[in-house]
């Protein structure tokens, strides 16, 4: 997995963030679980990698659908240009 260099990741005070692609001018939201998940592509993780950082990084259990949901969500930010699956 590899982060478009050219992203700009903002994190706010409340511990979300956005990803701006100075290329079209396009912003994408981040919440707080997906700014963890960025911050680990933005490490060189793999989405298994970012997974198990995920559940160590939680006090709770995840739901079972979490490796589904990062997946999901790897395949829109590979859609939208921010990151590649290289």
């Amino acid at each position: 997995m590899k982060v478009n260099p050219d992203i700009v990741c903002r994190e706010e005070f409340d511990g979300t963030g956005c990803l701006f692609n100075p290329e079209d001018g396009k912003v994408f939201g981040l919440n707080a679980t997906s700014l963890f998940l960025w911050r680990q592509f933005e490490s060189g993780a793999s989405a298994e990698d970012a997974l198990t950082a995920l559940r160590s990084a939680c006090a709770k259990p995840l739901p079972e659908s979490a490796a589904a949901d990062i997946a999901a969500f790897v395949t829109d930010l590979v859609a939208r240009g921010f990151l590649s699956q290289e």
